[in-house]
């Protein structure tokens, strides 16, 4: 997989996805690129059962935040689906390989900030990013 510039969720067929502590069946479909959103249905993971642990894998990683998620994935215990933003960033560190897959679904981001009026900072924050979002487009 590692040689090709783009894939396909059926490119991950049988690959060992992380099992998110806690996560429901949305979530966990989610994250497997399997909600059915951009047209993944079904094969890997499907939101049902974890995914099936390889030879190479006996058991399915459980991760409870994006740090130990990011180290099962260079440790070689699984794969995962990242927002383009965190895949970018590390890559940049050489310890995992980052391809786009083209038929996942979009990732939303949400802000939050402290009640009230938005400060001059948080406005500008808010413009910085919508205007990073038009450019770059869905994730």
């Amino acid at each position: 997989m590692a040689g090709r510039q783009r894939l396909t969720l059926a490119d991950l067929d049988g690959e060992v996805f992380p099992e998110w502590a806690g996560a429901d069946e949305r979530t966990r479909a989610y994250w497997r690129g399997r909600d059915g959103a951009a047209g993944g249905g079904g094969g890997v993971g499907g939101g049902g059962p974890p995914a099936p642990p390889t030879p190479a894998n006996p058991s399915v990683p459980l991760v409870g935040d994006l740090h130990q998620l990011l180290t099962v994935v260079a440790l070689g215990q699984c794969v995962a689906l990242l927002p383009r933003s965190v895949a970018e960033e590390r890559s940049r560190l050489g310890d995992v390989v980052v391809r786009p897959v083209e038929d996942v679904s979009p990732s939303t981001v949400h802000v939050a900030w402290a009640g009230g009026p938005a400060s001059r900072a948080v406005t500008g924050f808010l413009s910085a990013a919508a205007s990073v979002g038009r450019e770059r487009g869905p994730a």
